[in-house]
Order: structure tokens, then C-alpha cells, then sequence
């Protein structure tokens, strides 16, 4: 058996291992699941594993190379949804400013407007744009895999924006917690009418998201970004293939009320800054060191 650690995932273990400090730390506090502490665990297990075999079968390959992120980064965000607390009461949120920001902008938040744009079909449209999202990761990081190999610049460039997409927006939750209009002002906002998977993705998404601190920065904003110029630069087809459901999920972020206008804006911000590292650090962060970098690094 042979470790085979990439220096991104000695960061992304030592993320879980504060998580889990953390939860260790705070349980009792906030009554944490301890489902959530097996999931933190597990998801250590799982990549040790992962990197420790070299499995010959192309599909179990390339779950070992970059599949098992997915869960791993699934834990790491319900993981920061129910531990923010610990550093925030609940119910302190920046909400109110973000508020006022979206205000200055708009003279009133976008989300009290009452448009037409609202119409059940763009409802349901948004809502698949929105629920879409969560395949983005798995369908950029697979094109490319499918395309180019996993130790080759570009994979590793991907492999890192994906990476440091989704961990950017946590730190972020950290930083400046809210919760997104939909949940501060539901009891001043006429509810949204759409068709069968809108009404089925709002029950869903509300009952994992309600009480989590995870608008401020959009991550549907900042990766649909990410994917979006991956997909343009290396891979043409699948861009104009996922092209509108990249605009859809960001369009989502406000239409369905989940996020301010200023959290779209910050994640716009925040993705060339993601892609910037990656093509600068990409190959540093996500390829295996080779023994000459080994001793130089030594």
C-alpha cells in the first residue's frame, strides 16, 4: 500500500479534521448530529483510501482520483452549516446589510418585487437551473477527465477550481454569515408558484437549508462562473451544451430568493480569483509532487 497524497487534499483533510474538532468541540452546544461526525470521519477514511490503491478498472480509477470529492465536500458543507453557531449566535446574520446594499442599488431589494418575470414556467425553469447545479462539479471534472488525463495541467487546474470554489464559498459563511431573503422575509413575500419540480425542490432545498448560513458569497454565482470558463476553454461543445443552465442557476439565485443581488455580486468577484490560483497553482496543488520537486521542496 502506497499513499499517494496530492498537497490539495493534505488541505482538504486538514479542513475536515478542524471540522471535526470542531464539532467534538461544540456537539452538546447545538445538538449536532452525530451522523454528521461519522460523515467527517468517513469522508478522512474514504480519501486515505482512495489514494492508498491504484485500481486498474478505468471507472474505480477515476472515483479514486477525484470522485470521492463529492461526498467529501458534501460533509464539509453540512458540516459548516450546522456548526457556524459556534462563532455566531443564531440568528445573527448580516442579512439587514446585505439588505440595504441590494436597496442602494435597486432603491428596494429585488425580492420584494412582484414582475412578471415571476411566471410559473420561469419559476419551474429557474428551479431545475438551480437544482442542476449540484451536477456541475461532477460533469466539468468528468468531461475533462474524459478528455485529458488526471496528471496532466489541465485537469489539475479544474481539479483545483472545483476544489477551491466550493471551500471560498464556506469560508465565506464563516466570515459573514446569512441566510438569503427567502428565509429573513418569508413572512412579507408572496410566495412563488411554479409546477411539480419547483414546488418538490423548494420543500427539499428548504428543509436542508433552513437555519444554515450559506448565501453570502453565491456559490451557484461563483461556480456556474468557474465551470463556465473551464468548459469554454477546454471543452467548446459541453459549454454550449451546459450553457443555459449555467445562466439559469445563476438566474435562480435571486428569482427563487435565495440569495441578494450582493452575494451574486461577490461571487462574481470571487470566481477569476478562484481561476487565477488554479491556473497559477493548479498543477502545484492537484499533481502528485515528482521526486525532483520532492527535494527541491525538501
Amino acid at each position: 500500500m502506497t499513499f499517494r497524497f496530492r498537497r490539495l487534499e493534505f488541505f482538504l483533510l486538514g479542513v475536515q479534521t478542524l471540522l471535526t474538532l470542531a464539532w467534538l468541540a461544540g456537539a452538546s452546544r447545538l445538538e449536532a448530529p452525530r451522523g454528521l461526525l461519522f460523515g467527517l470521519l468517513g469522508s478522512m477514511v474514504l480519501t486515505v483510501l482512495c489514494r492508498s490503491f491504484s485500481p486498474r478498472h478505468p471507472w474505480i480509477r477515476g472515483f479514486c482520483e477525484w470522485g470521492y470529492l463529492y461526498p467529501f465536500i458534501l460533509v464539509s458543507y453540512l458540516a459548516t452549516g450546522k456548526l457556524i453557531p459556534l462563532l455566531h449566535p443564531v440568528g445573527q446574520t448580516h442579512d439587514a446589510f446585505l439588505a440595504v446594499l441590494d436597496g442602494r442599488f435597486f432603491h428596494v431589494s429585488p425580492a420584494l418585487w412582484k414582475t412578471a418575470i415571476n411566471h410559473p414556467i420561469w419559476v419551474e425553469l429557474c428551479a431545475f437551473g438551480y437544482v442542476s447545479y449540484f451536477l456541475f462539479g461532477i460533469l466539468l471534472v468528468f468531461s475533462l477527465y474524459h478528455r485529458y488525463d488526471a496528471a496532466t495541467p489541465v485537469f489539475a487546474s479544474a481539479y483545483s477550481a472545483v476544489v477551491l470554489a466550493f471551500y471560498v464559498s464556506y469560508i465565506g459563511y464563516w466570515i459573514f454569515p446569512a441566510q438569503g431573503p427567502r428565509y429573513i422575509w418569508k413572512e412579507f413575500l408572496d410566495p412563488l408558484q411554479g409546477y411539480a419540480l419547483a414546488n418538490y425542490a423548494f420543500n427539499e432545498m428548504d428543509g436542508v437549508s433552513l437555519g444554515f448560513y450559506d448565501a453570502f458569497p453565491s456559490e451557484h454565482t461563483m461556480f456556474s462562473i468557474v465551470a463556465g470558463y473551464y468548459w469554454h476553454r477546454y471543452d467548446r461543445k459541453m459549454f454550449w451544451i451546459m450553457a443555459p443552465f449555467l445562466f439559469l442557476a445563476v438566474s435562480a439565485t435571486v428569482t427563487l430568493r435565495y440569495h441578494w443581488v450582493t452575494d451574486v455580486v461577490a461571487g462574481a468577484i470571487l470566481a477569476p480569483v478562484v481561476i487565477w490560483i488554479s491556473n497559477r497553482w493548479g498543477s502545484w496543488l492537484a499533481l502528485l509532487p515528482t521526486r525532483k520537486q520532492t527535494n527541491r521542496d525538501n
